[in-house]
C-alpha cells in the first residue's frame, strides 16, 4: 500500500492528465509512479520524456529494457 495517495485521473489537473493520456498511449497503462508524481508536474513530464527516450529506438528492443525494469524491480523487492 502506497504511503502517499495517488493523483488520480479525476483529481488530475489539465497538465498532469495529458501526461497520463501519453502514457497510457504509449505503454498501454499509467504508471503508479507517474500518479505520484503527479504532484509535481515538472518532474512528471521531464520523467516521461526520460522515460519514453530510454524505451524509444536504440541497439536493444524495447521488450528487453522492459524485462531489465522487471527484473531490477524483483531483484531490489519493490513493487513494479
Amino acid at each position: 500500500m502506497a504511503k502517499v495517495a495517488y493523483v488520480t485521473d479525476e483529481a488530475a489537473p489539465p497538465e498532469v492528465k495529458n501526461v497520463y493520456d501519453q502514457a497510457q498511449q504509449g505503454f498501454g497503462l499509467v504508471f503508479n509512479t507517474y500518479r505520484i508524481l503527479g504532484y509535481r508536474p515538472e518532474i512528471l513530464q521531464a520523467w516521461h520524456q526520460l522515460l519514453v527516450s530510454i524505451l524509444g529506438p536504440g541497439l536493444v528492443e524495447p521488450q528487453y529494457k522492459m524485462l531489465a525494469f522487471t527484473t531490477g524491480s524483483q531483484v531490489n523487492a519493490c513493487v513494479y
